[in-house]
């Protein structure tokens, strides 16, 4: 046991050790990334040699491919052991000047070779506009591609403003290994089956960003018009975040983020205003209350989260008529060193509100648009819930909230026409009603009423209610003739009863509603088991079955000495059916408690007793009995005792046949509490009230 002990702890220890150390070269290398990389060399390429950014656009379009090979390979070189080594940074700073050096030649080159046919304007991708797309064709990339889409792609940044050109450098690209068309069946590298890298039911998705660090960030953006047709704009997405830990502030993690907004008229300003409600962003930090409830680790004790895929419905009525824009972005972390990408997909839906024209029963329904994750109506003649999608009413006018998941509320107005009441008619004709009484039972003197009732025709809706005098049975409507019912346990005492039957063609039980009715007689079985009481004073309610029962009273010696210990005079007898059966005299034990001492004895009744006999007695002299009680073993007992005048309570007597004994003063207020125990009765609680009276 203390071997294993040590070898785990030892094992622990070198793992925390291999992660310290992979944490610190990701620091040294994201140091020097942040001062020497890559994009800083090409910003500097483009100062040096006055590239205007029509040339720079071009320059990086071209060598796009080679940049984030470039990225990736300094990344992979700062996770290796040498990289500990202080002499290495030297190294890795003379490859990054080796690479200023390169890029400063193909700029020179590029420019010396440019030519306008060759290389359009960068920003040209998109010349079509703001406003290009006014449906919502390939929102979902249905086509396999990113048509009707504007991809960018540029440098990861802190970022407050999620995505701004001027942070990340964003410039238009086409598709490529960090902007990807995913099909098939495929799982993510990283998470595996749990995340699909096609949403379920889905044919194509786009994934945004590659699959390793390297300081990028990408975006996807598009417009679309909305009309009556796609009122409900649908986006599906799932991430993968890795956390970079505490050295990273929140706006340097790694985040993807949503926006959408609402264009000019003439989509001048393609940034619009954005509708709040349907924002999202995500950092990866693990202390954020969506990164908790709705990310999962890869592995317990991974830096990488991931949300599988997610639905959001954003309802768009409001804008119907509007050109809308929405953003999707997804970063790397501010220094290089840790990952983010994401899996998108989309749809567009009709979300009109729907009037049912039927008034078939008098009801009509009205159907909120989908989208929505709850409802609540209010209104006119309500017809059931009022929470659904959609309801029931009459006619009148109503309102339904809808709330979306984003939290986007939406409210919808009807005014619809009352619905005609048009009853339904039905006919109900009762063939027969037949019911048969069992014979006697002697155990429990109890009878079962079997029954049958036949109709040619009832109502489609309402109830049918049989009642066996004071007894009633309740069956909702339709049922199939015959149909048969049983009354269970009724009192067999020889009189003559009567069965009723009655349909209503309503559930509401009123004269105004039944359809057809019957009645018929019937004599019940005569009495089979009937008591033998041995006097005219024996009481008749107490009627115990065979079993086990606790006996218990007090009982005092009458002029008995102050120093006895236990009274031997009083006892008390059982006896069963007239005598034939006499138990032990039961006699009293326990302590004396102010002169009163407990008899309590646990019998059996035999089984055949016909009745029961407690004498209670005395060997010698008088004594006198109190609180007598019986009850049986299975369960507890406890009784009250009342003053006869002002009706409080005086004793309360526990299970085990103790008292508790209250007092009260001349106006009835209660002083005392006192509690018969084996030392004798105990005060438990004591007031007094010093108000002077005038």
């Amino acid at each position: 046991m203390n071997i294993k002990i040590t070898i785990t702890l030892v094992l622990s220890f070198l793992m925390n050790c291999l992660l310290a150390n992979n944490d610190n070269l990701i620091q040294k290398a994201e140091n020097i990334w942040v001062n020497k990389g890559i994009h800083q060399v090409l910003l500097q390429v483009k100062t040096d040699l006055k590239m205007s950014d029509k040339h720079y656009y071009a320059f990086r379009n071209k060598f796009n491919s080679a940049i984030s090979a470039d990225k990736q390979e300094f990344f992979n070189k700062s996770t290796q052991s040498d990289f500990l080594n202080d002499n290495a940074l030297s190294n890795y700073q003379q490859w990054l000047t080796q690479k200023q050096v390169y890029y400063y030649s193909e700029a020179q080159r590029f420019l010396n070779e440019y030519i306008d046919s060759d290389y359009s304007d960068a920003s040209s991708a998109m010349s079509a506009g703001p406003c290009a797309h006014s449906n919502c064709s390939n929102i979902g990339f249905e086509a396999g591609d990113i048509s009707t889409w504007e991809a960018y792609q540029g440098d990861a940044c802190g970022d407050p403003g999620f995505g701004s050109s001027v942070c990340h450098g964003f410039m238009p690209s086409g598709l490529s290994s960090r902007i990807q068309i995913q099909s098939g069946p495929g799982f993510d590298v990283n998470v595996g089956p749990a995340l699909p890298v096609v949403s379920p039911g889905g044919s194509y998705s786009l994934r945004l960003e590659n699959q390793a660090n390297g300081g990028d960030a990408s975006k996807i953006a598009r417009t679309f018009y909305v009309d009556a047709s796609n009122s409900t704009y649908v986006y599906k997405y799932a991430v993968v975040l890795e956390d970079p830990g505490s050295s990273h502030a929140d706006q340097d993690k790694p985040y993807f983020s949503v926006r959408l907004f609402v264009l000019e008229d003439d989509c001048s300003n393609p940034s619009g205003n954005q509708i709040e409600c349907a924002s999202y962003t995500v950092f990866a930090n693990p202390s954020n209350s969506e990164l908790q409830n709705n990310f999962k680790q890869v592995v317990p004790g991974s830096p990488l989260y991931y949300r599988g895929w997610t639905e959001v419905a954003i309802p768009l009525h409001e804008y119907i008529g509007k050109n809308l824009r929405v953003e999707f972005v997804v970063s790397d972390c501010a220094f290089g060193g840790h990952l983010g990408y994401a899996y998108l997909d989309g749809e567009c839906l009709n979300s009109q509100p729907i009037i049912g024209v039927s008034c078939a029963g008098g009801e009509r329904t009205l159907t909120a648009p989908n989208g929505y994750i709850s409802y609540w109506w209010s209104g006119e003649d309500i017809k059931g819930s009022n929470n659904g999608i959609s309801i029931k009413t009459g006619g009148g006018k109503h309102k339904v909230i809808a709330t979306s998941v984003s939290g986007c509320v939406s409210e919808f107005v009807f005014d619809v026409d009352t619905c005609p009441y048009t009853p339904v008619v039905s006919t109900c004709n009762i063939g027969s009603l037949v019911a048969t009484p069992s014979a006697c039972n002697a155990n429990g003197n109890t009878f079962d009423l079997n029954g049958t009732i036949t109709f040619s025709s009832m109502p489609i809706t309402g109830v049918l209610i049989i009642s066996n005098g004071y007894l009633s049975q309740l069956y909702n409507l339709p049922l199939t003739s015959p149909f048969n019912f049983t009354f269970k346990n009724l009192i067999a005492d020889g009189s003559s009863k009567s069965l009723k039957a009655v349909i209503y063609n309503s559930k509401f039980i009123s004269s105004s509603f039944i359809s057809c009715q019957t009645t018929m007689n019937y004599t019940a079985p005569a009495a089979c088991l009937t008591p033998t009481l041995p006097c005219s004073t024996c009481l008749s309610s107490f009627n115990p079955e065979p079993g086990k029962y606790i006996i218990s009273a007090w009982v005092k010696e009458v002029g008995a000495a102050a120093d006895v210990e236990t009274y031997t005079n009083p006892y008390i007898q059982i006896q069963f059916s007239a005598g034939t059966t006499v138990l032990p005299n039961m006699l009293s034990s326990g302590k004396i408690i102010e002169g009163w001492q407990r008899v309590f004895y646990e019998f059996d009744i035999p089984i055949g007793a016909t009745d029961i006999k407690i004498v209670l007695g005395s060997n010698a002299g008088a004594v006198l009995f109190d609180d007598i009680r019986i009850h049986s073993a299975a369960g507890s007992f406890v009784s009250y005792v009342y003053d006869p005048v002002s009706l409080k309570i005086v004793a309360f007597l526990d299970e085990n046949n103790f008292a508790t004994l209250y007092e009260y003063d001349s106006e009835g207020v209660l002083i005392r509490l006192k509690k018969e125990t084996e030392r004798g009765i105990m005060t438990i609680k004591e007031t007094r009230d010093n108000t002077q009276k005038r």
